[in-house]
């Protein structure tokens, strides 16, 4: 007897099948290729063991951050969050200082109650879930993920000229919640907390205001294999963490409006001198030198190129995982000769990590408040 649900099953078939729908295949195929890559290298490295999935359901709904968005929020809906996770066994320091932290990949799926303007999104990405106060049995957690997302409608000015939002297909997911966790039953865990989930594509290209779904999050997790710790001879805590000097180099591309303008491109130098504030954060200050460029290319016409050089300050969070680091940086411009910036303030956020020595890798994502500007790729050196 067939007992799978019709509905379920066509819907399934239009995922695999559907010629109107290859970006979907895609990330359905790179998710595969990703699960498999993130069981070899965890399980082969014995750094942690993966024995928890989770279903969670996200309800929200697409909020607003500009006036010329209101009409994108068409009511609630839900998100459907599957994980497969587990612990840090703990053979580096910084799984000790963060008490074992749990580490997954993630899968997303949503509509976004706009189906003919703004479609469905998937997005695929990885995440780091450390306890901040609590015990084993009760605690609250703060869980961070970060990957690539698709979206199935995008702006169009023929055929959907009302998604003033999302400008192509692919774009960085952002995935963040506040929770707390209940293990009520051996092997099962009870999740409630609030979320924020955002998507956008670092302004590739335009339009490019992104989405923002605030939700309320309710999960059930189940631990399909008791939590095994190797014997693992513990590395000894550093006894002291020192001042660090940060210099870096980035560029990138910044796409112009009107939407089917030319890229350009996006240059800067900074420098940040940081202090350690106890094991897992450091607070500090730092210089910026931006080199922008501005040109707008439609077709048959041509507009002249300028650069425009702007200066700024900035305030710094940094928070250390080994090698890697979290960035937040809030700045404000204090020369911008030609007012080429609309606001004073500007502001990042991405990683960082630490490759050889001393030497940095920089990825971040620069932005005037929700507004990207460009993603930052770059490098750098720690003194």
């Amino acid at each position: 007897m067939n007992t799978v649900n019709p509905k379920i099953k066509n819907t399934l078939a239009s995922l695999l099948t559907s010629r109107t729908r290859p970006g979907v295949r895609r990330i359905l195929l790179l998710s595969s290729v990703l699960i498999f890559a993130f069981l070899n290298i965890s399980q082969g490295q014995h750094s942690f063991f993966l024995n928890r999935i989770d279903y969670a359901a996200h309800g929200g709904f697409v909020a607003p951050h500009q006036s010329t968005m209101r009409h994108l929020t068409k009511g609630h809906f839900v998100m459907h969050h599957f994980a497969l996770s587990g612990k840090a066994k703990g053979q580096f320091a910084w799984h000790q200082v963060y008490d074992f932290p749990e580490m997954g990949l993630n899968f997303l799926y949503t509509q976004l109650a706009y189906p003919e303007v703004l479609g469905e999104a998937y997005a695929l990405f990885p995440h780091v879930l450390f306890r901040i106060t609590g015990s084993d049995r009760f605690g609250v957690y703060a869980r961070h993920g970060l990957g690539m997302a698709y979206v199935t409608r995008v702006f169009d000015l023929a055929d959907n000229f009302r998604n003033n939002a999302i400008g192509s297909h692919f774009n960085i997911a952002l995935n963040m919640s506040l929770e707390s966790r209940w293990d009520f039953y051996p092997g099962l865990t009870f999740i409630s907390g609030v979320s924020l989930t955002h998507f956008s594509n670092g302004r590739v290209k335009t339009p490019n205001k992104g989405i923002n779904i605030p939700g309320l999050k309710l999960a059930l997790a189940w631990n399909f294999l008791p939590e095994a710790r190797d014997a693992v001879d513990f590395p000894e805590l550093p006894h002291e963490r020192k001042p660090a000097l940060v210099f870096l180099a980035t560029g990138g591309i910044s796409a112009s409006y009107p939407p089917g303008s030319v890229l350009n491109r996006r240059m800067s130098l900074n420098t940040t001198a940081t202090y350690p504030i106890g094991r897992k954060v450091r607070l500090g200050a730092g210089y910026d030198f931006f080199r922008s460029e501005h040109r707008i290319k439609l077709p048959g016409e041509f507009d002249q190129t300028g650069f425009f050089s702007l200066h700024g300050l900035h305030m710094a969070f940094q928070q250390d995982f080994s090698r890697m680091a979290f960035i937040i940086q809030k700045g404000v411009y204090i020369y911008d000769k030609h007012s080429f910036s609309e606001t004073i303030y500007y502001h990042r956020a991405g990683f960082r990590y630490n490759v050889y020595r001393n030497f940095l890798l920089n990825l971040t994502l620069k932005t005037h408040f929700f507004k990207a500007e460009t993603i930052e790729w770059g490098v750098g050196y720690v003194f």
